[in-house]
């Protein structure tokens, strides 16, 4: 090979090449199929702090609510960001869009101690998720208001963990603990008790605990499913055509009026 093609071949090295062997097809990229973060930030929130700074930085001065913890989190670039969220009741409507090249991790003090409660009201689910890597780790979820997908966590895109959590009482004509409407979404040990899929008119009531929409993947692992209700269909989980899996989950006490008291 001459000097000139050496040149030409070092200077397009980083493009993939596609090689034809009889029926084989070999295919070698130099780019990465997905970045990691490189740097780390962990930002502070306490529903008592009395003297809150803005950004969430500081532990001796955390902000007061958790959305201003997410809102700070996505200023960030190229960041794994947690959010530790400390013992208390937060009474907001959470957004989540996370930058490409981040994850956001949200951390509560258990289950039973770090609470987000949409008794308020509201037109939207207590926590919504619009893209990025999301965990969602060590609280509660309750009261979710009745909106249309989601009642605790709704979830339109991403790749999103919800981990030792526990719902209740949440409502929503589909998902009444969580609506997952894209996306992949990873269960793992999260309680769900007396959430609730309601109909309105003849829409709805699919998915008492959790319900997964078409194109969608959702893995719920060891988790529990007590007293959760549809009006229409899957009283603890409805999948509808995505890819559902089940593993050493426990299902208790659930009901729908039509189809699937536990799963449809």
């Amino acid at each position: 090979m001459s000097k000139r093609l050496i040149r030409i071949a070092a200077r397009f090295a980083s493009v993939a090449l596609t090689f034809a062997l009889g029926a084989c097809y070999v295919v070698v990229s130099a780019t990465p199929a997905s970045a990691t973060p490189t740097n780390s930030q962990i930002l502070y929130v306490n529903a008592s702090s009395a003297t809150p700074t803005a950004g969430c930085a500081s532990s001796a001065n955390p902000c007061t609510t958790i959305q201003a913890g997410i809102t700070a989190a996505e200023t960030y670039a190229n960041t794994a960001v947690t959010v530790q969220v400390a013992a208390g009741t937060y009474n907001e409507n959470d957004t989540i869009t996370v930058p490409s090249g981040d994850t956001l991790t949200i951390q509560g003090a258990g289950a039973s101690a770090t609470i987000i409660d949409g008794a308020v009201g509201g037109t939207t689910s207590i926590v919504t998720i619009g893209s990025g890597a999301v965990t969602i780790y060590s609280l509660s979820v309750n009261n979710g208001p009745g909106v249309y997908v989601g009642g605790g966590v709704g979830v339109n895109a991403g790749a999103v963990i919800l981990s030792n959590d526990t719902f209740s009482n949440d409502t929503a004509n589909y998902g009444g603990g969580v609506g997952v409407s894209g996306g992949s979404v990873t269960l793992s040990n999260d309680t769900f008790s007396h959430d609730r899929a309601f109909l309105t008119g003849n829409t709805g009531g699919q998915g008492g605990g959790v319900f997964e929409n078409s194109g969608t993947t959702v893995t719920i692992t060891s988790s529990t499913f007590s007293n959760d209700s549809a009006a229409f269909t899957g009283g603890a989980v409805n999948n509808l055509q995505g890819t559902l899996s089940l593993s050493a989950d426990t299902l208790v006490g659930n009901s729908a009026v039509s189809y699937g008291g536990g799963v449809f």
